[in-house]
């Protein structure tokens, strides 16, 4: 079934705007990794800080594909560095300038929330496709 992109795109972006922590998964050869980040959000845009020697780090410059998880959603999305938290400005006055930190941005090509409404089914925002839809499951 077809949805509003812009409607659902508003109660993702409602519900990004809330989350103070979101598990990230990473891949680096045939292992997976999860693990808890601090996100800050500019629409369904994501950013968040590591350190720029971290194995986080080293992994999203080997495979910038990712996955991010909070509660019923699931956003699948690439990943980029884009330097010290300095030059960002939701960062400048929580880095040091001579730090290794960097700020990482997310950029999501598919985000799905999943819902009970009478029956189990998922609300898919499909970012590169500039579409919307909800599947039963």
């Amino acid at each position: 079934m077809e949805l509003n992109y812009q409607e659902l795109s508003n109660e993702i972006i409602e519900r990004l705007e809330g989350i103070r922590q979101i598990a990230l998964a990473t891949c680096a050869g045939d292992r997976v990794f999860a693990r808890t980040v601090s996100p800050v959000n500019d629409g369904l845009t994501i950013y968040f800080s590591t350190g720029g020697n971290s194995e986080k780090a080293r992994q999203l410059g080997s495979n910038p594909n990712v996955a991010l998880a909070i509660e019923n959603i699931q956003i699948e999305a690439t990943a980029e560095s884009i330097g010290h938290p300095s030059k960002h400005p939701h960062y400048t006055t929580q880095y040091p300038p001579g730090s290794d930190d960097i700020v990482v941005i997310i950029k999501p090509t598919k985000i799905t929330l999943y819902k009970f409404l009478g029956k189990a089914c998922e609300e898919v925002l499909d970012i590169e496709n500039g579409q919307a839809y909800r599947t039963e499951l």
